[in-house]
């Protein structure tokens, strides 16, 4: 049997334990609630219970004049897990230092804005800033910067700044953009991909679907440490983390190399977590379960799996009425989710796709494809009850294909598509992604663009190269 997942008390513990023994203030302000540390510009009190109910408060406040202190806030700046009224903002800066993080919205007026989170926060002895804000605005862009403040607790210097939407409310339909990422790698520029999304501001929201830094070798927490600094300080991650919201799960390359959840010790699966924690803006569930849903309104619900920590990979090539790609509970859920979502689209966040290819069996253990009774009671659910718009996003392969998930499917399985993508590694095995099941495959890294609209009921898909930010290819597609 795998390893029991740590809960998320035992993920969250390194994080929180000595910001908390170290008596720092890491509290994050809800509507309601009064933070006595909460300070405008000027130095005074914030009050957020009044805010709370009158709306954030306009201050004066235009942050491009003061400079990015690079020596304080060497990293990317990171906001993720985004709900209407919150989200999870992440960083690093030097051990245990204390900064002010700010959470604001732009107004009609240049030099002011609404301030909707203000609070100093102290990092943990390994410098990380971990916050849950909210109270804020749905469907709404918002900005945020750490700022090192002088003795009397005004700004004077600041990292770089980050951007984020939050989802609209129920009842909304409007078009999602979305621009998906996998298998950041050093095969070529890896994080070239990444810093383009600076460049188109019409993204939602950045997916990324695994191997957002490969950590092969790593064994202790520190180690693991040691090999996310990479990613984290590397300048196309510093512009494209600050670019959009993020939404994550994690692949093999954040563990080990096709890492088995079986044979793995529990030290060091309890370290990888952890670090992923630590250097990625998720939320997991109470239980430590990586896998949970995300609503965009009516537009879109999107679901994020853990195709890596419950796989049994002893049972890939058995009996299929035993094998285990997703624990029951997360198979369970997902086909209720998908049954059950109001929602345009269903979006599945699998970081190993889901497409059967023409690879001829290889390493197919490594896939669904190698769990044909998990895969078969998905795609026949999908099929059975004809699920229309359930879209696949796939990494893990260095490759970027648009194609239907079975060739020569029946019924809604001919026209359920997955897009699979790879923003740094190659694969040459792309040549043998052909039509009519694929209409677009590269072994080259992208930028995806993917916008879906409900009102249309149509998906248009971008692919970007990141070397020059051309325009690759264009397609768009829908379902009957």
């Amino acid at each position: 049997m795998p390893p029991t997942p740590p809960s998320r008390r035992d993920v969250l513990e390194g994080v929180a334990a000595a910001s908390l023994l170290a008596g720092c203030n890491v509290s994050v302000s809800v509507q309601g609630d009064t933070d006595s540390d909460a300070r405008t510009d000027t130095g005074a009190p914030v009050d957020t219970a009044d805010t709370a109910v009158a709306g954030p408060p306009e201050i004066t406040f235009d942050p491009s004049t003061l400079a990015v202190d690079e020596v304080a806030f060497p990293w990317s700046v990171q906001a993720g897990a985004m709900e209407p009224y919150a989200a999870t903002l992440v960083t690093k800066v030097k051990p245990q230092a204390t900064v002010l993080l700010r959470v604001w919205r732009e107004t009609a007026v240049f030099g002011t804005v609404l301030l909707h989170h203000e609070e100093l926060v102290t990092a943990t002895p390994a410098g990380f800033l971990r916050v849950r804000v909210a109270a804020l605005e749905p469907g709404a862009w918002h900005h945020y910067g750490y700022f090192r403040v002088d003795t009397s607790g005004a700004p004077e210097a600041r990292s770089i700044l980050g951007r984020f939407r939050t989802p609209p409310l129920e009842g909304t339909k409007e078009p999602l953009t979305i621009s998906a990422h996998a298998c950041n790698g050093p095969g070529t520029g890896f994080d070239d991909a990444m810093g383009r999304l600076a460049e188109h501001e019409d993204v939602d929201l950045l997916i990324h679907l695994g191997d957002m830094a490969y950590c092969d070798g790593a064994r202790s927490l520190e180690e693991y440490r040691r090999k996310w600094q990479d990613w984290m300080a590397s300048d196309g991650y510093k512009r494209g983390l600050a670019a959009a919201g993020l939404y994550a799960c994690w692949d093999d390359h954040e563990v080990d190399n096709n890492w088995d959840p079986e044979t793995i010790s529990q030290a060091q699966r309890e370290a990888a977590l952890l670090a992923f924690v630590e250097h990625v803006a998720v939320e997991p569930g109470d239980d430590g379960r990586l896998w949970r849903s995300y609503r965009w309104g009516d537009t879109a619900e999107i679901f994020v799996l853990d195709c890596r920590g419950e796989r049994r990979p002893s049972t890939s090539g058995g009996n299929a009425a035993d094998d285990v790609y997703l624990s029951r509970a997360q198979l369970d859920w997902l086909k209720e989710g998908l049954q059950r979502s109001p929602c345009h689209f269903k979006l599945v966040m699998s970081s190993v796709p889901i497409t059967i290819m023409p690879f001829f069996g290889v390493a197919k253990d490594d896939r669904w494809e190698g769990y044909p009774g998990q895969r078969s009671e998905l795609v026949g659910h999908i099929r059975d009850l004809d699920l229309r718009n359930v879209w696949f996003l796939g990494g893990d392969f260095h490759i970027n294909f648009v194609g239907t998930i079975n060739k020569g499917g029946q019924g809604r399985l001919a026209d359920t598509w997955e897009i699979a993508v790879t923003s740094g590694n190659i694969n040459p095995a792309a040549l043998l992604l052909q039509p009519p099941q694929f209409r677009y495959a590269t072994a080259e890294p992208r930028l995806s663009k993917i916008t879906f609209d409900p009102s249309a009921d149509k998906v248009t898909i971008r692919f970007y190269d990141p070397a020059d930010g051309a325009l690759d290819r264009e397609l768009e597609l829908s379902q009957p």
